[in-house]
């Protein structure tokens, strides 16, 4: 069988059966790309579909159970080579207008009878959905990077304070996550601390992911001996982007790292704070774009001094 009548076959395969791929563009792409891994991989598209059918190339029981896994670990021996093929592609046609083919998408929708592309989130397996990242994946608000220093900067005002100007903010910002605290914390210090508290609340409220109540806890952790704590506050932040970003539905998150490695996280609140608090997660650069329209947000990935048995125990 030749290429061509290999994708011809793939888009046969396909179209009935994976709902999230519905326009022929898409299909194309999708069959397009299947298809050259099992050509590459010298795999008989007939004896592909029996063994998937059957659930012989790869178990993904692992995206029920929390913690490390090296997915090559669940993969049948034949098809190794074939899975860490399909790792590395990201069809277009399995993404969306609003977001691209997710990472370990491709391959675990079409190496397990088990796996689907629902309408929302990237894996449903066992009737649980899935989000599948990156070694470092965004929490992100909805709000933009222009609203967010327009408004930090009314707010600033509104207690006298004098918004920092720089190069790329001629009219000023109020970027209290900044690697140099030391101008913030001197016009703070203007402040009573009960006004610190008040205006440090309703900064972390202008990031468009705090309620009242968390709001007033984070200042607590934040303002430490009345001093304004840099990483005290990313932390704080991560952890509430968390609220803005997380789909209502997945239960889980699964971050692929490197070496074909995953880490599997019980996608909650609670959890991502208690990760975050202990260090487990741990950011990394920011995504406050404040002369953009897009929505502000951080990366933030596994921290790679904890040991394996301590993520375990969070996770």
């Amino acid at each position: 069988m030749n290429f061509i009548e290999t994708q011809e076959n793939c888009f046969g395969f396909i179209k009935p059966n994976f709902n999230k791929t519905k326009t022929e563009k898409a299909l194309n792409d999708v069959s397009f790309h299947l298809a050259a891994c099992l050509t590459k991989h010298e795999i008989d598209f007939e004896q592909y579909v029996i063994d998937y059918n059957n659930d012989v190339i790869m178990d993904v029981s692992f995206l029920n159970e929390p913690g490390y896994h090296s997915f090559l670990d669940y993969v049948d021996s034949k098809y190794l080579e074939f899975v860490k093929e399909m790792y590395l592609q990201r069809p277009i046609g399995l993404g969306t207008p609003n977001a691209a083919c997710g990472e370990g998408e491709f391959m675990l929708q079409f190496c397990s009878p088990h796996t689907n592309i629902p309408s929302s989130g990237d894996i449903e397996y066992g009737g649980s959905i899935k989000e599948c990242k990156n070694k470092e994946p965004r929490v992100m608000s909805k709000i933009s990077g222009t609203v967010f220093r327009d408004k930090t900067v009314e707010l600033a005002k509104k207690y006298n304070l004098t918004p920092e100007v720089k190069k790329n903010y001629p009219n000023g910002s109020v970027q209290l996550y900044n690697k140099e605290t030391t101008y913030w914390n001197n016009e703070l210090s203007k402040l009573s601390l009960e006004d610190r508290k008040m205006f440090l609340k309703e900064w972390l409220e202008l990031l468009g992911c705090f309620d009242d109540k968390r709001s007033v806890e984070s200042v607590e952790k934040i303002l430490i001996g009345g001093i304004l704590n840099r990483k005290s506050l990313i932390n704080e932040m991560c952890k509430n982007f968390y609220t803005t970003t997380k789909k209502d539905e997945a239960d889980n998150l699964i971050m692929f790292l490197d070496n074909y490695s995953l880490v599997n996280i019980e996608y909650s609140y609670d959890n991502f704070c208690t990760m975050f608090d202990n260090g487990t997660l741990k950011p990394k650069s920011d995504y406050m774009r404040l002369n953009q329209t897009m929505g502000i947000g951080w990366y933030y990935s596994i921290n790679t001094n904890t040991t394996r048995s301590l993520i375990d125990k969070f996770i």
